[in-house]
């Protein structure tokens, strides 16, 4: 069940990278009707490719929210370790799950933050 929910998440974020003008945040700059004339100004080159680039902004902020998330975790494991009556074998356990936890944590926002990187410069987002 796990892995039907990894690959139907998978499936979804590659979609959204794929076909950007699908998402909700790209319909309000994409749209004919809204017509802004802050958005007609802008010469910046920079600027123009922040507003294309939002959906890796959100992919960001959904990576470090995972993180955040898992790094809570850790914290919960740490704090069982805390227990008074753990010691020993029990307590060693603990505090490896608690750094196992936080090495998977740290580690797969760094492989995820180089392919989010990797498919900013594959794709990049243009109207």
């Amino acid at each position: 069940m796990r892995k039907r929910i990894v690959i139907g998440c998978l499936f979804a974020v590659s979609l959204l990278v794929v076909m950007p003008n699908i998402s909700a945040v790209n319909d309000n700059l994409c749209a004919e009707s809204f017509k802004s004339e802050n958005l007609e100004q802008i010469n910046n080159a920079e600027q123009k490719h922040l507003l294309d680039a939002s959906i890796w902004g959100l992919l960001g902020i959904y990576i470090q929210m995972m993180y955040h998330f898992r790094m809570t975790r850790v914290n919960l494991w740490y704090l069982i370790a805390q227990i008074p009556g753990l010691t020993g074998t029990l307590l060693d356990l603990v505090e490896l799950r608690a750094y196992l936890l936080q090495t998977r944590a740290t580690v797969s926002q760094d492989v995820l933050n180089a392919i989010l990187d990797v498919l900013e410069d594959l794709i990049p987002l243009k109207n």
